[in-house]
């Protein structure tokens, strides 16, 4: 594995902090905390230090700028050769209310749905999710979305923050409340051989899709982004038949979205309020690109708005726009709010830029703007539902 010298180090650290220190909002954070992460990672630069021993030493200076929307990557050439080394936690599992679980039944591995997973290689699993948060990028002092994605990525998450052993002792709690260890061998799954921001990626599904059954109507939007048919048309249709049928019950699914185009959510609460309410804060500076500047004004009702019962579903996958449309959503008592906390709330940063350091290779993905909606400063960083 290539070792490089402190300068070419320091050179790759100055790029990295100029870019979190002068470019990026810190809209959430101390800004004397994050320099003195810097301050910190510096004294530890040494001559001959590889790629990943450099990306863990300065990694925490990224997670304490408190922008999910700000992550470090390994480079793509490391990504290239963990095909053969890299072996992950094969088993699939969720986060629920702090605690490790299997998602769904592993017998080849002895390890079935509701399964509590108390702890891997000796290392219990409070510390596990712990150490997993620090170093998963999130918004300000709410974890939800590093917990989402600590969860949903487990395999990646665990092997790049926790522990690259390739075998796994498993200690676990059964439903009927006995303990068993079990060692489980690593694997290379290739979704796992990724890396920080690519797993904000929507997955390569259509982006959103509707149904009807009798008076009851559903709505997905899995990620606020273009599909085949447009979104303006497609909504246009959807309601046009929801009010020739007489729905009067409309259930919205934005579980997962990872946010997208702003024009998108307003599209949609459109349809949603029978008054004209407000989106932007008139302090937030829209920058000309992808007609952003144009959508400062206030939110109008269409005409065929729907006027029943509405549920909105979310969790902490529901990040930058989806935080937004959420917190619009609960502002101006739009429906009823179901799920648990939302990733991402009323403010966000992003208007993002990308840079790759010159001599290891890191990729950083980090924003340089600030975007807040209209809604009380509770929901600043993130959205509580009404109930589960």
């Amino acid at each position: 594995m290539k070792r490089y010298s402190k300068e070419e180090l320091q050179q790759d650290f100055k790029l990295l902090k100029r870019c979190i220190c002068e470019e990026n909002p810190l809209a959430f954070t101390d800004r004397n905390k994050v320099l003195a992460e810097f301050e910190q990672a510096e004294a530890g630069i040494r001559d001959g230090m590889t790629e990943e021993e450099f990306y863990y030493l300065v990694n925490p200076c990224v997670t304490a700028a408190g922008c999910g929307h700000t992550n470090l990557a390994v480079s793509t050439a490391l990504i290239e050769a963990r095909k053969e080394t890299a072996l992950y936690f094969p088993v699939e599992v969720i986060i629920d209310s702090g605690k490790l679980q299997v998602r769904q039944d592993s017998p080849e591995y002895g390890l079935y749905e509701g399964d509590r997973i108390l702890g891997i290689n000796g290392r219990g699993a409070e510390d596990i999710l712990s150490c997993l948060e620090r170093n998963i990028s999130h918004d300000g002092s709410n974890p939800a979305l590093a917990w989402y994605l600590a969860g949903k990525h487990f395999g990646y998450e665990y092997y790049e923050f926790a522990d690259k052993s390739g075998v796994f002792r498993t200690e676990v709690l059964r439903g009927d409340n006995t303990r068993d260890i079990i060692t489980i061998e690593g694997k290379y799954i290739p979704r796992h051989n990724t890396a920080a921001w690519q797993l904000h990626a929507p997955e390569n599904i259509a982006p959103y899709e509707c149904g009807r059954e009798g008076k009851e109507a559903f709505l997905v939007i899995r990620v606020f982004s273009e599909g085949e048919q447009s979104f303006e048309q497609f909504l246009a249709g959807f309601f046009a038949e929801l009010r020739e049928a007489g729905a009067d019950r409309l259930i919205i699914d934005l579980r997962g979205n990872f946010g997208g185009y702003p024009g998108m959510a307003r599209e949609l609460l459109s349809y949603l309020t029978e008054r004209e309410i407000p989106y932007f804060t008139r302090d937030t500076k829209l920058p000309e690109v992808c007609g952003l500047s144009e959508m400062g004004g206030n939110i109008l009702p269409k005409e065929n708005c729907f006027k029943g019962d509405i549920t909105l579903l979310i969790n902490g996958g529901c990040f930058s726009t989806s935080g937004h449309f959420a917190a619009v959503f609960k502002e101006n008592h739009l429906g009823r709010i179901l799920g648990s906390t939302t990733g991402g709330g009323a403010a966000c940063t992003d208007f993002s830029a990308d840079a790759v350091l010159e001599n290891t290779g890191l990729r950083l993905h980090y924003s340089r703007a600030l975007f807040a909606v209209q809604a009380d400063e509770s929901m600043r960083n993130g959205v509580e539902p009404d109930g589960v």
